[in-house]
């Protein structure tokens, strides 16, 4: 099913790429859910880690790939967003096979690190891709598709992260995520066409700016910086 919706933008290659990345979101957040839906209940409960230390390692997940994703996004910038999301999704494989072999700290740590690590590759690039893949004046359309095929794939996440752990355990959720997140790099290696967006790299007499140049640019846009802080709100009661 997932092949036949690709293959139907074939031809029109920014129609293709819109299709794999609103896929790629929802397995993501699929893929996502399934894990965490049972990640606290597995460490306290089967494992009998504490409370703080299951929420250290969700935090340490976090703020390594929200904390690092403007490198993320430069990363992109450089090497192209296909290669970025494959990268990254092919890194995150790692992070749950390591959550689903963690029996200590360190090693629930290492491989929260390494999930949130990870995610910095494809989280700035796929939002980055999609939206140079759609016209501006769709942008909102299929930016609304991409929340409500999120929802749904939130909904049904937990629904079989818990039916596999009930019967399997936490391993088998963890090799499940694991296997959904290798198909989604494979997914993005064949199908996303390789000059979706192009490389965007922001360059000034054909030199890539530097680091404190493009951060100097990002606080030169006052409305974006506004609503950044904004969404800082949001995103504290979220998590």
């Amino acid at each position: 099913m997932m092949k036949a919706i690709i293959h139907a933008g074939a031809g029109r290659p920014a129609t293709q790429a819109r299709n794999v990345l609103l896929i790629n979101s929802a397995l993501m957040i699929f893929g996502w859910f399934s894990v965490i839906s049972v990640f606290a209940l597995h460490f306290t409960h089967d494992l009998r880690f504490t409370v703080a230390t299951v929420g250290l390692a969700l935090a340490l997940r976090q703020m390594t790939q929200q904390g690092l994703d403007i490198c993320g996004g430069m990363f992109a910038d450089r090497i192209g967003y296909r290669f970025s999301i494959t990268l990254g999704c092919w890194i995150r494989v790692f992070g749950f096979l390591g959550m689903g072999l963690a029996r200590s700290v360190p090693q629930l740590f290492l491989a929260a690190f390494i999930a949130g690590f990870g995610g910095m590759f494809f989280d700035a690039a796929g939002t980055a891709a999609l939206a140079a893949s759609v016209q501006p004046e769709n942008r909102a359309r299929i930016f609304s598709l991409q929340a409500t095929l999120g929802n749904i794939a939130a909904a049904l996440g937990p629904l079989v992260g818990v039916a596999i752990y009930k019967a399997y355990g936490f391993q088998a959720v963890a090799y499940f995520a694991a296997a959904t997140f290798f198909y989604i790099g494979l997914q993005t290696a064949l199908f996303l066409p390789p000059g979706t967006g192009h490389v965007r790299a922001a360059k000034e007499q054909g030199r890539p700016l530097t680091v404190s140049q493009v951060v100097r640019a990002i606080f030169l846009r006052r409305a974006y910086v506004r609503l950044v802080l904004l969404l800082v709100g949001y995103w504290a009661i979220a998590g």
